[in-house]
């Protein structure tokens, strides 16, 4: 009776969620998303972000090895009744809830990496707490004493369905930041090393049971022991091993010869209990070292979201696309990132801020400093082509952007492999020595995929860059379409309230015509961006050095930009006016029509009374 009534609340909260869920992706409109597989999965191999989660995950396998202590105290210790251990089970299976709703209070207040870390603590703390307890089986009172343990590592380890979306999603942020390349997917491709690594781990756990006593022979000695034989299993009832494996085998259940019942010996069962809280401690250890590494903690995300934010700003001011709210929010960012970048911020650990006493100044002095930090990460974004790493790069990409596409079609392999010796050969003692040997290598490695994708491709046809007007074109058609429904689906509600059949005959025609010239103009872009992405991976070299030489040009023209802020934010603010009032309209005509209906129900109800 509760499943259906618990699935279909379930539903309502997903949808809920799905409402209120804001997309955070930072792209600039006019950026193809589609590159070759082999190269999302080297930019995906690079970040060190995504390898210490993964490294956790992998390494920590272990850390469930509690997970049948409790059925096994129960099935063979005899530790409790039938009833008291569904009771249990019940209460165990409750501790998830209240980790998930504490969770984002706790990530507010001190941070993903920190609740991350502090949770595994204390799920280690309270996996060996259960050692406190495994001397003797008493009947109601050990198991409880477990279940106690274990329902506070549940506790802890809940809060991780809420942590690991979260800090999967900032490594996604990352990974833009460093690559330029929004490639989501890519990273459940790369998360199949899991599944092998989970394949060759999988003997782990029966190896610790055979070793500490879950055999055949073990099982044969334990069922023919008179004395095990009439241990009672369960008081209330006079349930013994012996009767129990008999009934079993009355039923077409040989468990004399079962493994498992060797565990019926209380020595054998409370030994392998031990064994396996000691390994499911190592294992939970094992699982939290690798974060000890991750410091990708929420000032870094939120000075990377704002990079990304400045780069879509003059990426599409360079490609001709002007968006008011884009620009407005970029520009704030910048002057705001140069008026407190050259400021120092108050405190240089945070034992400093301990310091004011008054919190509401507290709270204020560590956002100003986090403002100052985003605003430094910003600033280094901005000035980045004044290091000597950039104007290497710079230098390199200028070489090949200067080239042409048509000095793609020339390259050779013979040529390609004796700069990627080059490239290997270069110094690497210091960190900028580091940085532009990698870059030099990376740059020959693009050269040679490119080459063979414009042997597929174009070999028998020019190489010339697909015009993004073509597409920016097919955008609008998708956005004009979007509104235009918008509308008439406003118009049906309308209509069906007036209960006019001829009108709503019509609007539904017009609504079906949209959305067909809506599903033709997205199979256009789709096409269209099929077109791009052969080019992207043809001209990679070629594109990511335009991408570098415009970038360093787009980012002398802040003054150009800015000179359109004003007009842009008028225009932005009037946009977001109008949609408020739209809303609020919306909004009333709902509250009028719940009305209208509540009316007309108390008057039926009345008559129907009279």
């Amino acid at each position: 009776m509760l499943y259906p009534i618990l699935g279909v609340l379930g539903i309502l909260l997903c949808i809920i969620v799905y409402k209120y869920t804001e997309e955070k992706i930072v792209q600039a409109r006019t950026h193809v998303v589609q590159i070759k597989f082999t190269d999302a999965l080297r930019a995906v191999a690079k970040n060190k972000y995504f390898w210490i989660i993964s490294l956790a995950s992998w390494i920590g396998f272990l850390e469930t090895a509690y997970a049948n202590i409790m059925s096994w105290l129960y099935n063979y210790g005899g530790a409790c009744s039938g009833t008291t251990f569904g009771l249990i089970q019940t209460l165990y299976g409750n501790a998830s809830l209240w980790g998930m709703l504490a969770a984002p209070f706790c990530i507010r207040k001190w941070g993903k990496k920190s609740v991350l870390v502090v949770t595994n603590l204390f799920n280690i703390a309270f996996i060996l707490m259960m050692l406190l307890f495994t001397d003797e089986i008493t009947y109601n009172v050990t198991i409880l004493l477990i279940m106690s343990c274990l329902w506070l590592n549940a506790l802890m380890g809940s809060f991780a369905h809420i942590l690991n979306p979260s800090i999967q999603a900032d490594i996604r942020d990352y990974q833009q930041y460093k690559t330029g390349e929004r490639i989501d997917g890519m990273f459940s491709a790369v998360n199949t090393i899991g599944t092998v690594l989970a394949l060759a781990t999988s003997s782990v756990l029966p190896f610790i049971y055979e070793k500490n006593g879950i055999t055949e022979e073990n099982a044969k000695i334990v069922t023919s022991n008179p004395e095990i034989l009439n241990r009672v299993l369960d008081p209330e009832n006079g349930t013994t091993v012996g009767s129990l494996l008999a009934d079993q085998l009355a039923k077409g259940q040989n468990n004399y010869e079962n493994a498992y019942s060797a565990l019926y010996d209380p020595d054998i069962l409370m030994s392998l209990i031990k064994v396996l809280i000691i390994v499911a401690a190592v294992g939970a250890f094992m699982n939290v070292v690798p974060y000890f590494w991750y410091d990708f903690n929420e000032r870094k995300q939120k000075s990377v979201v704002r990079v990304l934010k400045v780069r879509a700003l003059f990426e599409d001011y360079g490609n001709g696309i002007k968006n008011d709210a884009q620009l407005v929010e970029g520009i704030d960012i910048i002057r705001k990132a140069r008026e407190l970048a050259s400021k120092a911020p108050f405190a240089e650990n945070k034992k400093d801020y301990k310091k004011i006493k008054n919190k509401k100044e507290r709270k204020a002095t560590i956002e100003i400093d986090e403002e100052i930090e985003i605003s430094k990460f910003v600033c280094a974004e901005l000035d980045k082509f004044s290091t000597d790493v950039f104007k290497y790069q710079y230098n390199v990409q200028k070489g090949i952007y200067s080239a042409g596409l048509q000095g793609l079609k020339l390259m050779t392999l013979d040529e390609i492999k004796a700069e990627m010796a080059n490239a290997n050969a270069m110094p690497k003692s210091t960190k900028e020595q580091k940085e532009i040997r990698k870059f030099a290598i990376e740059v020959a490695r693009n050269k040679k995929s490119a080459c063979k994708a414009l042997n597929k491709y174009f070999a028998n046809e020019e190489l010339v860059q697909p015009d993004f007007a073509e597409l920016e074109k097919i955008f609008d058609i998708e956005d004009a379409c979007d509104d235009k429904l918008k509308e008439l689906y406003l118009a049906l509600k309308d209509a069906k309230k007036a209960k006019d059949k001829a009108k709503i005959k019509s609007l539904k025609a017009d609504i079906k015509a949209y959305e067909a010239k809506k599903v033709e103009a997205h199979k256009a872009s789709k096409a269209e961006m099929d077109r791009h992405a052969y080019f992207a991976r043809a001209a990679k070299p070629y594109l990511d050095a335009e991408k570098l030489v415009k970038q360093e040009e787009n980012y002398k023209h802040f003054d150009e930009i800015a000179e359109m802020y004003e007009e842009a934010k008028a225009r932005h603010e009037k946009a977001m006016a109008e949609a408020e009032a739209a809303a609020l309209k919306e909004k009333e005509e709902q509250a009028a029509y719940a009305a209208q209906l509540k009316a007309e129900k108390a008057a039926k109800k009345a008559a129907k009374k009279k």
